[in-house]
């Protein structure tokens, strides 16, 4: 187990590194924009559309980097994963859905 002094600089090491990219995502927005502007000299418009993707991009980063995974051990139907009771419900000569099912179909086929 980790000691509370590590995990700290770890946490710390993540929310700076995501700061570091928003930043970097900002920079690369106004600085494209405002070569863009220079290039069709269409003076603020690029910049602004180039500070909206920044920030944009930067939050959808912290959006990603933030939101809860799903766990692979979760019975929850929602996810893909069928329990033994979907199984049965669904009757005899219903076609598994997930991994478990098939194994737990193959155990009860009789062996040649």
């Amino acid at each position: 187990m980790s000691s509370p002094r590590t995990e700290s600089v770890r946490a710390l090491g993540r929310v700076g590194g995501i700061g570091i990219e928003m930043a970097v995502f900002l920079l690369i927005g106004v600085k494209g924009g405002q070569w863009l502007d220079g290039r069709f000299d269409t003076a603020p418009i690029f910049e602004r559309i180039g500070v909206a993707w920044g920030i944009f991009a930067g939050f959808y980063l912290l959006w990603k980097y933030t939101r809860p995974r799903s766990s692979p051990t979760s019975d929850d139907p929602a996810d893909g994963d069928r329990t033994e009771t979907d199984a049965a419900s669904r009757g005899a000569g219903a076609t598994p859905h997930s991994a478990r099912e098939r194994i737990a179909s193959d155990d009860t086929s009789p062996t040649k």
